[in-house]
């Protein structure tokens, strides 16, 4: 698969508001931290979170989300 800049421009980016920003920067920030302490540490409720909060910035329903979370486990 390639991706090209005229392919590119057409996938939409959501502008987080400064709250949101500063959370997923918080989680991102204890995700390293943890990772940086212990590379085997077990950093999914973190994920989790990060994940919901950018679904919830996309606006996508419980069935996209259940979808995207089938593709990532497989």
């Amino acid at each position: 698969m390639r991706f090209f800049s005229v392919d590119m421009e057409r996938v939409p980016i959501v502008q987080a508001n400064p709250t949101t920003k500063k959370r997923l920067s918080r989680l991102a920030g204890k995700i390293q931290a943890a990772k940086e302490a212990d590379p085997g540490a077990n950093t999914t409720a973190l994920e989790r979170e990060i994940n919901e909060t950018v679904y919830r910035l996309y606006g996508l329903e419980k069935t996209d989300v259940a979808l995207i979370d089938r593709t990532l486990r497989s």
